[in-house]
């Protein structure tokens, strides 16, 4: 009986700690990549004992998301006692252990409870946010008018630091949630559906409170189509869609981050903006990205050297907008192309596609890509642990959506 039950128990627990991984929103980065390493350990000592078979037709499709960032692990084998470089292989390590760890775990355990994944992932984020409100609110700084001068500067500082999440990454993390909530929405019971919605009051609060744009973009047009395709009622959809235009435009003119993010497109629109306008930064970092591929265009400037160019580039504008270090290309497809060329990019451009194909009959495949892209125009999310935690382990998740969702989702 107790030989049962531990060996029950020893079956569940990699199972507990996949689930876990898509906690990664609340925990500590070191928290984080301590689960994984052990769920990897944990898994590959699985498989060797129980002597699996079938490991290279699993991992084969799985390595897709790994191509693209080959070329980061041959340019830190040259210079492996590059700073820069060592930075960078601990951020990218994940596309190359990932994808073969998660194939053993779907070697062993070919049912995985998806739900499971995206609703730890929803609650963390929920989780994350209640704390934030709480001590922004415990702190005096979310009614603290001076907290939303200069683009909410003091607000933005305050809630990363508090939260551990950057404003645009906690931003697409909260819209990613919202829109899983909405989608699956039905499948919750009365009592859940209550506590969701009041949920979502939070998170969408909290996202307007650090006006992130782009998030902000990807939740407004992606909800409307997600109600489109839930929503049969003609007249509830309309009813819907003008509840949240009007709900959406008073909070322009009453939350004030979102107030100043509005005036900074009135201003560069009437060619008064200033230093500070975001928008302006945005202008010069996309020249200088333009200009940097351009002398780049085939071979790259390799990502140990990518940051000095646009660094380059910013001094040589004789403005003092862009701080040394401080400001990458801001644009995932630029990122990638000026540190190893047009090819690189092609090759990432291609994971996408099929990772498109993966993603049929799985409508929040979709939705998940689409988020992704669009956020990359704006931001390299995957320039970050946390941004190729949260791309890896739902690209994972799409490319075996055939094998282990079943009917479970559609």
């Amino acid at each position: 009986m107790v030989k049962s039950k531990l060996a029950g128990y020893l079956v569940l627990f990699p199972q507990w700690l996949f689930i876990a991984l898509f906690a990664f929103p609340v925990l500590p980065l070191k928290a984080t990549n301590f689960l994984f390493i052990l769920f990897s350990v944990y898994i590959l000592f699985y498989w060797l004992i129980n002597k699996s078979i079938g490991f290279f037709e699993k991992v084969k499709p799985n390595l897709i998301i790994t191509l693209a960032f080959i070329p980061y692990l041959v340019e830190f084998m040259f210079n492996y006692n590059n700073s820069v470089m060592q930075n960078e292989l601990l951020k990218k390590l994940l596309f190359f252990t990932a994808p073969i760890s998660i194939s053993i775990y779907l070697i062993l355990f070919k049912s995985v409870n998806v739900r499971n994944c995206f609703n730890c992932f929803a609650g963390s984020v929920i989780v994350v946010s209640i704390y934030s409100i709480a001590e922004l609110v415990f702190r005096q700084i979310l009614f603290t008018p001076s907290s939303y001068d200069n683009g909410a500067y003091l607000l933005r500082w305050n809630f990363e630091h508090i939260s551990h999440l950057h404003p645009t990454y906690y931003s697409l993390f909260a819209c990613i949630a919202i829109l899983w909530i909405i989608y699956d929405f039905e499948n919750y019971t009365a009592r859940w559906k209550y506590v969701l919605m009041a949920s979502l009051v939070i998170l969408v609060f909290l996202i307007m409170l650090v006006a992130a744009k782009m998030p902000l973009f990807i939740l407004s047009v992606v909800s409307i189509w997600i109600l489109y395709k839930k929503i049969k009622s003609k007249r509830t959809l309309i009813s819907i869609y003008a509840l949240m235009i009007i709900f959406g435009t008073g909070l322009i003119f009453i939350v004030p981050s979102l107030k100043n993010r509005t005036q900074e497109v009135g201003n560069y629109l009437s060619a008064t903006s200033s230093h500070e306008n975001t928008i302006d930064q945005r202008e010069l970092i996309l020249d200088c990205n333009l200009k940097v591929l351009a002398f780049n265009f085939w071979t790259g400037t390799g990502a140990r050297n990518s940051q000095l160019a646009l660094d380059y580039c910013y001094n040589s504008h004789g403005t003092s907008i862009i701080e040394k270090d401080k400001f990458n290309s801001h644009n995932q497809f630029f990122t990638l192309a000026i540190n190893y060329g047009i090819v690189e990019l092609f090759l990432f451009l291609i994971t996408l596609i099929l990772l498109i194909y993966y993603s049929k009959g799985f409508l929040f495949g979709y939705i998940f890509i689409l988020a992704a892209m669009l956020i990359m125009f704006t931001e390299s999310i995957l320039e970050r642990q946390m941004g190729v935690y949260f791309y890896v382990l739902f690209s994972l998740l799409i490319i075996n959506q055939r094998k282990i969702m079943g009917e479970e989702v559609k």
